[in-house]
């Protein structure tokens, strides 16, 4: 059984099947993940401009130092 599956997948695999998404992908693609990925994205930003920012008020204090 499992060779036949493969077989056919494997044949049909050859064969160019353009692939159609239904109005409900488009409505998966708004949804909870992607804001969440968004969200994280500007959090690591925000993040590493608040760190360049400390780095950069700390290199000008050593430099003041020496």
């Amino acid at each position: 059984m499992t060779r036949v599956l493969i077989t056919i997948s494997s044949i049909l695999s050859i064969f160019p099947i353009p692939a159609f998404a239904h109005v409900g992908h488009i409505g998966a693609m708004a949804g909870h993940d992607h804001w969440v990925i968004a969200a994280a994205i500007a959090l690591a930003l925000a993040a590493a401009k608040l760190g360049f920012r400390v780095t950069s008020k700390m290199d000008k204090l050593e430099l003041q130092e020496e």
